[in-house]
């Protein structure tokens, strides 16, 4: 049976590089740019005040004293968006508001506080240095610029800098799009009124599985229900894979008559890449890929399937995204003896608890069942433990993080 690092690997092998797309600005948060981005402009693009105050010629004030105000004529105002036209004499100034244009003639704001206005004089008693209280044209940069390189991701800081620079449209990363059909003849939809019809369960894969995907940064395509017939797979098969990049099956993976994932996949000539993995939970495992697309088959149970997104899905959207696909971990003390018996490796939710010098201690949860959900809303992550592993109370291990 395949190791659970032969079955990452076969996946990663078998990832098509990341498809670029151009988007919106507005669209593009979250995305990972797919080339450098240059500054078309500079920043800031003409000198402009840090403040409200009077533009004036520093120079012109020289040879003054704090117990000697001096005058000076205002002329106009200077204003965000409407700039004052005509030039800043010696014994002139003009009111100037914060983010104007600095005017032709004035190298210097003098703070509103410093000055006193009397009908169209304005008298000075601090003088700053020259150059004060402006914000110099390309200060922070010029045209022509690296601004971010291909590979970051874009978020709302990033946002704000190109809407500054007035780009419209980013080369991104296309988010791939997953097409998510959950199987199994038992399911009703989780929000059917009135008991349930003896022998069925509601659909919880769907909703899980859905928030998972927009979790890691996909797009949902569609979500379809089927049942346990190999004509509506067949259907549901060819019409999935017209508009998806990944095809995520849940349930109809194991060996009972009614799993039609595979043989439906293999009919429909995908090329099976491996099916089990030597884990618990999600043993039954499928990966196949077919025109640069990849299909998945999770098993049913809720627990293997959120497992074994986490731990294979994820990564993989988040690559094709231009994402990092390294697993967030972090290092912390087993609270108690932990040890596999087991001849597969085991993926065992623990929780986390805080300890003095950020030495959390992790403890395992107690219902570790495929079927039990809240197994995951309790637990912080999950260790692995490789087969016949012990791990001795106080000792430190990686903790994988939801």
């Amino acid at each position: 049976m395949l190791s659970v690092e032969e079955a990452k690997r076969i996946i990663t092998d078998n990832l098509p590089s990341p498809a670029s797309v151009m988007v919106a600005l507005d669209a593009a948060e979250g995305l990972v740019l797919a080339n450098d981005v240059f500054a078309s402009e500079a920043s800031p693009l003409f000198d402009n005040s840090a403040m409200d105050g009077y533009a004036v010629q520093r120079s012109a004030l020289d040879n003054t004293t704090s117990s000697a105000p001096v005058r000076r004529q205002l002329i106009g105002e200077s204003k965000a968006g409407e700039p004052f036209s005509g030039t800043v004499g010696p014994g002139q100034t003009v009111r100037i508001n914060t983010g104007a244009l600095v005017p032709d003639g004035a190298d210097t704001v003098i703070r509103q506080e410093d000055a006193h206005r009397e009908g169209d004089a304005v008298d000075f008693r601090s003088f700053p240095p020259a150059a004060a209280n402006i914000r110099r044209r390309g200060e922070e940069y010029d045209k022509g610029t690296l601004l971010f390189r291909r590979g970051d991701a874009i978020d709302a800081a990033h946002l704000a800098v190109l809407a500054a620079q007035g780009m419209l449209f980013l080369p991104v990363y296309q988010r791939p799009r997953v097409a998510l059909i959950v199987t199994g003849s038992e399911l009703v939809p989780y929000w059917s009124a009135g008991p349930l019809p003896d022998g069925c369960i509601r659909d919880s894969n769907s909703v899980m599985l859905a928030a998972q995907v927009r979790a890691a940064g996909g797009s949902l395509s569609q979500i379809t229900t089927v049942g346990d017939s190999p004509e509506q797979h067949a259907e549901v098969l060819a019409e999935a894979q017209t508009a998806a990049d990944i095809l995520l099956f849940s349930g109809g993976v194991s060996v009972g008559p009614h799993d039609l994932v595979r043989s439906t996949a293999t009919a429909d000539a995908w090329d099976e890449k491996f099916w089990r993995v030597n884990q618990k939970p999600g043993k039954p495992l499928f990966f196949a890929v077919k025109d640069r697309k990849l299909m998945f088959g999770l098993p049913g149970n809720p627990v293997s399937a959120y497992m074994c997104f986490h731990y294979y899905v994820a990564p993989a959207i988040r690559s094709l995204l231009g994402r990092s696909s390294t697993q967030k971990t972090v290092t912390a003390i087993a609270g108690e003896e932990f040890v596999n018996r087991q001849e597969r490796v085991h993926f065992l939710r623990v929780r986390l608890e805080p300890q003095p010098q950020n030495r959390d201690k992790f403890y395992p949860l107690r219902r570790q069942g495929s079927h039990m959900l809240l197994s995951l809303t309790e637990a912080d992550g999950f260790i692995m433990l490789r087969e016949g592993q012990r791990v001795p109370a106080e000792q430190t291990h990686q903790v994988m993080l939801f």
